[in-house]
């Protein structure tokens, strides 16, 4: 009787540490999810400054380079 109170015991605290562990990689990946989500829009709005630059939209960048030529 004693032997299997320990084991259930022991059974629902495994269970309990396994749900933690399961929670904290969850979290862990979403975490990895947003941070490669931003790192995508971070790419996107560099590749939209990188086409400024080169003076395709971006008018004081097309000022800038015709001073530059003179």
């Amino acid at each position: 009787m004693v032997l299997s109170t320990i084991v259930i015991a022991g059974g629902v605290g495994l269970l309990a540490v396994l749900t933690v562990l399961i929670g904290q990689a969850r979290a862990q990946e979403a975490a990895w999810r947003g941070i490669a989500r931003e790192r995508r829009e971070l790419g996107d709005w560099e590749r939209e400054l990188i086409a400024a630059a080169e003076g395709r939209g971006c008018p004081a960048c097309r000022l800038r380079a015709e001073e530059d030529e003179r």
